[in-house]
């Protein structure tokens, strides 16, 4: 028994898992030879159920998966494995669901970071009192990766002595500063193995 890690460019599309065999059929090939799939993560259960607003309580997860519903000699039963972290939901019977019948019932948690969407988006890069800016246009952010989010004072930002240059011009730049630092850094990396320092 060995694991075996692949990649595919279809996990990472904006596609739900519904149009697998048409967008990724030779990932759905793959894994339709599976005895079993297991899906882990509130975005790969959403992207499962088509992230639609269904009826949690009329819908069955068999239904909300499509074309991926286990069939005979076709597709393999599935696992899905998730914290939820949004409103779908679905395959949950009605007495499972606790009342809530006034605001002392309801636990509020401020621990749920926002996801950002950002448009119009840049990518700057500095190289000693140079930079360059990458359009990267929209860009999402989950909200757990945000450390710290500022706004730029374009008065005080012209103040700086920082000279703009061309993309190409400033991706040269930071590929050779990063060649110098390798190079001192295994430059010092010898020195401290010639003092006995391993």
């Amino acid at each position: 028994n060995q694991w075996i890690i692949e990649t595919h460019y279809f996990w990472t599309s904006p596609y739900s898992y519904w149009h697998m065999s048409e967008k990724a059929p030779d990932l759905y090939l793959n894994l339709s030879k599976s005895s079993l799939i297991i899906y882990k993560g509130d975005l790969n259960y959403r992207k499962l159920v088509y992230d639609c607003k269904w009826s949690i309580t009329n819908t069955s997860f068999k239904e909300a998966i499509g074309p991926l519903a286990s069939k005979k000699d076709s597709s393999p039963p599935l696992l899905a494995l998730r914290t939820c972290k949004a409103e779908v939901l679905v395959g949950i019977e009605e007495s499972r669901i606790p009342p809530f019948d006034d605001e002392k019932d309801w636990i509020l948690v401020d621990s749920v970071d926002p996801n950002l969407v950002l448009q119009d988006t840049i990518e700057r890069i500095y190289v000693g009192d140079a930079y360059g800016d990458i359009p990267r246009g929209i860009f999402i952010i989950r909200g757990e990766n945000v450390v710290l989010l500022g706004e730029i004072d374009l008065d005080k930002e012209d103040e700086v002595p920082l000279r703009q240059v061309p993309v190409e011009e400033i991706l040269i730049a930071q590929r050779e500063e990063m060649e110098a630092r390798q190079r001192r850094e295994k430059l010092k990396n010898k020195l401290l193995h010639d003092q006995g320092f391993s």
